[in-house]
């Protein structure tokens, strides 16, 4: 559990404005996260929820900010994670 904790505070922890990097942060959160059973107590503990709850609408607006510079896969990545992220938020909120 403890570590654990410290990824999932060192994820969290990631100020970025950039796409690739919101991209890759969510993936691995949905990834620790998606088992009901993986660490409740430090997902409630840590927020995790109200981060996806905040990071999910700017993300969204990241993605067409950096879509100019991004190739089409990427961005297809990008918006599928986006919308896991919505589904992720609704999952977990039961």
């Amino acid at each position: 559990e403890e570590v654990n904790r410290k990824v999932c505070s060192t994820l969290l922890s990631i100020s970025s404005k950039k796409a690739d990097v919101i991209n890759e942060i969510l993936n691995a959160l949905m990834d620790i996260y998606g088992d009901d059973d993986c660490h409740p107590n430090v997902f409630d503990s840590l927020n995790v929820l109200a981060y996806f709850q905040q990071t999910t609408p700017s993300f969204k607006r990241i993605i067409q900010c950096d879509a100019e510079q991004a190739s089409r896969d990427e961005v297809e990545q990008w918006e599928e994670t986006l919308h896991n992220s919505s589904r992720f938020i609704s999952y977990k909120k039961g």
